[in-house]
């Protein structure tokens, strides 16, 4: 991802709605590489943390946490 120097996006948002909409600004600045490359990032976490819950799941590791 690209480096930006704006100073808004170093601003820490007010409230969950406030850094909801600025999130949303935030993506939408992106260009297409960096919008593909944020989506494959982010299916890597959700493929990891669908891993580590069905890990925890098994009545094996249930007690081990």
């Amino acid at each position: 991802m690209s480096e930006r120097t704006d100073t808004a996006d170093r601003v820490w948002e007010h409230g969950w709605e406030d850094h909801s909409q600025a999130q949303l600004l935030r993506l939408a600045r992106l260009s297409l590489p960096e919008k593909i490359a944020w989506l494959e990032q982010a299916h890597r976490v959700v493929r990891h943390l669908a891993q580590s819950k069905d890990e925890t799941s098994k009545p094996e590791n249930r007690w081990n946490r």
